[in-house]
């Protein structure tokens, strides 16, 4: 998953811990964080990319020590279902004959799903963060000024990461829909694509696990106008 334990430098904090400095709770900060189902805590802006671009990069450290950011603030934190999590709630579903409700999860990516691949997720934060640093590093501003500047800037790209995130999950027909035609027996070609974390183009293609043909039969009674 490339994740790390991360660093703290000045007030800057890129340290995933269960309670940081700064009084955060990553695993309870994120946005959508539910009792009702099993997720991973997802950081948007990694803790390896911030750490390996800003934390510990040397000729920037001036800088970035007096830039107050903190990586576990719920802004940077989103609840991601995990397979098995997509799994149980549609064998649940299944066992009661009710597919009325979507999942609470439902059009989040799967946390496991090209986080790390080589055109995924992480390698697309890698790019982000070090873009940040690059400004910082070429900045001829007092530190001061140039920190403003680069707490901005990693707000925003940590904002819209997030919602390019929630939007990725909406590709194709959204999770549910394309779970749901896939469970029925008939997959969308590409019915992966908002599963994946990866930018567009960029996700690795899966083909549907097999289901049997009464699970599908069954299926398709339930959810026939939706599939």
């Amino acid at each position: 998953m490339g994740h790390s334990a991360g660093t703290r430098r000045g007030v800057f904090c890129a340290a995933r811990k269960k309670k940081c400095k700064d009084g955060q709770t990553y695993r309870t900060n994120c946005t959508n964080c539910t009792t009702g189902w099993k997720y991973q805590a997802h950081h948007v802006l990694c803790v390896a990319s911030v750490t390996q671009y800003l934390a510990i990069k040397t000729l920037i450290q001036p800088v970035v020590k007096q830039t107050k950011w903190c990586i576990n603030t719920s802004d940077n934190m989103l609840a991601m279902p995990l397979w098995g999590t997509l799994t149980k709630y549609y064998t649940a579903r299944l066992k009661l004959a009710d597919f009325t409700d979507e999942p609470e999860f439902s059009g989040i990516p799967i946390h496991t799903y090209d986080h790390n691949s080589p055109d995924g997720y992480k390698q697309e934060i890698d790019t982000g963060v070090e873009n940040v640093a690059n400004f910082a590093m070429t900045s001829t501003e007092k530190h001061k000024d140039v920190s403003k500047k680069l707490l901005a800037k990693l707000n925003k790209l940590r904002n819209d990461t997030k919602t390019e995130l929630e939007r990725r999950g909406t590709r194709q027909d959204g999770t549910h829909v394309e779970w749901m035609r896939g469970y029925g027996g008939k997959p969308s070609k590409k019915w992966y694509e908002p599963f994946s974390m990866a930018p567009d183009g960029s996700e690795e293609p899966r083909e549907f696990p097999s289901v049997r043909k009464s699970t599908a039969d069954k299926v398709m009674k339930l959810v026939k106008n939706l599939i």
